[in-house]
């Protein structure tokens, strides 16, 4: 909710203030929050700590377009907002299994469960100290009525954006395929859980008694839960970084430059068909093998849609008003 209704308000700012302060205020802001995320002592914390990231993180990928927007020529937009999609590629190959050891090998009395949230806050304030460094300003054409305006009125820019019948396309598409992605994606996991229950079971026995010689029948049914539980994350984390994997291919083909071979209009076209057949595909899966194949597929899809999407976006944009958009979009 808080990403919502702040990524357009620092979209924005950024078309106002410049892209560099933005980042630099999403970077710390992450740290920040990720910091309490795993240091909190109570639940009212821990919603705290998510709020604030919800407000704080809205400035990354609405400026970070923007950013690319501003530095890349139209014939090769699509190829730069691949980029981004080659940053969430490679968050999906190894961040579960990052995730997951370090939870595993708590260090300094660190909970095992807390230590991802750190780790996630040291590298945003890595990123940030980088950024500072070294992160220059590429919005220079900021006009005098921007300069006297407030944040909300990202809100009545976008209200008169919408009247574009070519951005409210746009928007309305990536809209919908990022409703049905994060649909897939949040019960992605349970629908192999619960689908597949016998098959991770039946592994996790196998794997038991191959290593420990020892019958499975006489483990009590806790550990026997214990064992299916980590099998269960193992084969979820297998399907995720398949599907980081197939991403960083993907988008490495749209950053060779296929949107400019194929078209960015062909491609959200093929994109959409896609993932269309794959969604279709997932809901009837009866073997975990065709399960990674249309994960992998779901990737191809998307790999190939949202940068597409993303770079017709910003054309169809004003220039000070990319910012805005990108927040809209997001």
């Amino acid at each position: 909710v808080m990403q919502f209704f702040f990524s357009p308000i620092w979209g924005r700012m950024s078309d106002r203030y410049g892209r560099r302060p933005m980042m630099l205020i999403s970077l710390v802001g992450s740290a920040i929050s990720y910091f309490c995320f795993g240091a909190a002592p109570t639940l009212a914390f821990l919603f705290l700590a998510r709020i604030s990231a919800g407000v704080l993180s809205a400035a990354s990928l609405p400026t970070a377009q923007a950013y690319i927007a501003d530095v890349t020529p139209l014939d090769k937009r699509a190829s730069g907002m691949a980029g981004i999609g080659v940053a969430f590629g490679l968050g999906f190959a190894f961040g579960p299994v990052l995730g997951g050891t370090l939870s595993q090998h708590p260090i300094w009395g660190i909970p095992p469960l807390a230590m991802p949230s750190y780790f996630a806050a040291t590298l945003a304030l890595i990123n940030f100290f980088v950024a500072l460094l070294f992160l220059p300003e590429t919005h220079h054409d900021r006009t005098l009525a921007q300069l006297r305006e407030g944040p909300l009125a990202a809100f009545g820019a976008i209200s008169r954006a919408l009247n574009n019948s070519v951005i409210r396309a746009e928007l309305l598409t990536f809209g919908v395929v990022t409703f049905a992605f994060t649909a897939v994606e949040t019960s992605f996991s349970w629908l192999v859980v619960i689908r597949f229950k016998d098959v991770i079971t039946e592994t996790a026995r196998q794997a038991y008694e191959a290593s420990s010689h020892l019958s499975w029948a006489a483990l009590k049914i806790t550990e026997q839960n214990q064992l299916i539980e980590k099998q269960q994350t193992a084969t979820v984390a297998v399907i995720f970084s398949i599907v980081g994997i197939t991403i960083l291919f993907v988008q490495g083909s749209v950053m060779a430059g296929l949107a400019r071979k194929v078209g960015e209009v062909r491609l959200v076209r093929i994109g959409s068909a896609v993932l269309c057949i794959t969604l279709a595909g997932i809901a009837f899966s009866s073997q975990l093998l065709w399960m990674d194949f249309f994960a992998a597929m779901i990737a191809v899809g998307t790999g190939i849609l949202n940068p597409s999407i993303s770079s017709l976006i910003t054309k169809s944009s004003k220039p000070e008003e990319k910012g805005t958009i990108a927040g809209a979009q997001q």
